[in-house]
């Protein structure tokens, strides 16, 4: 079939799926917890009469939607060896939860998102986020930590490390291989699955997981939901998966 990627592709994908995916299962299956939690909000909420939500659950469970979206792809992409590939929808990701916690401290700012004209006004550059907003990303994420500096920059670093993963800086994405001995070069491309692959691949899936967490608890928080107390289930799988990652203690038995 033409078009069709060669053998060694479909091999390459095969084994990196067998060797990443034990690796950095307890992430991924965090994160298939956390949008299957975020199906069964939106599948409960479905049907709800017109204007019982509250303004803001309902534009933050617009973005749910496609944070969920976001999320299964990833988790797709990271278990297969496409870890910078999962990391440029985290910072997808991230700019969405971000937006969706920042509407509730600032309610009335969902009307500029609403109706922004950049899709069909090429020159509406303040109309793009953030500038929709007047805000960096710094500063949103700011706001949303109630101005605390140190827990702001530490959340920002990861939007950095996973822009770094979307803008494929070579510092981190190395696909250029020299071998010295003999003088020769070649490329490497994905699917990864060596030990960088599986940190990078753990900490993508841990970090957008609760991104999307953040958002099922702002929206819960909104209304009456018998979804709280599965939030509260998270909590020690979360701990210890943040523990593991810290000490890079990733991998699975």
């Amino acid at each position: 079939m033409e078009n069709e990627p060669d053998c060694d592709l479909y091999r390459r994908e095969e084994d990196a799926f067998k060797i990443i995916a034990p690796k950095i299962k307890e992430f991924a299956d965090y994160a298939i917890d956390i949008y299957n939690l975020a199906f069964a909000l939106e599948k409960d909420l479905y049907g709800q009469p017109y204007g019982k939500l509250p303004d803001i659950a309902e534009t933050q469970l617009i973005i749910l939607l496609r944070i969920t979206d976001y999320l299964r792809a990833a988790v797709l992409l990271a278990t297969r060896g496409y870890i910078d590939q999962a990391g440029t929808l985290g910072a997808s990701i991230f700019e969405l939860a971000h937006t969706a916690l920042y509407f509730s401290s600032f309610p009335e700012e969902r009307r500029k998102w609403w109706n922004s004209t950049s899709l069909i006004d090429s020159t509406a550059v303040k109309e793009e986020m953030p500038k929709l907003l007047g805000k960096t990303w710094y500063e949103i994420v700011l706001t949303n930590v109630d101005g605390d500096k140190k827990i702001a920059s530490k959340e920002y670093n990861i939007y950095r490390q996973l822009c770094w993963m979307k803008h494929s800086l070579p510092q981190l994405v190395s696909t250029l291989r020299i071998n010295w001995e003999k003088k020769t070069v070649s490329l490497v491309s994905a699917p990864y699955y060596d030990e960088t692959a599986i940190y990078n691949g753990s900490f993508v899936l841990f970090h957008i997981s609760k991104l999307a967490e953040l958002v099922i608890q702002s929206l819960v928080t909104s209304f009456d939901t018998k979804f709280s107390n599965e939030l509260e289930k998270l909590a020690p799988r979360s701990k210890n998966l943040a523990e593991k990652l810290a000490s890079k203690n990733y991998e699975t038995a």
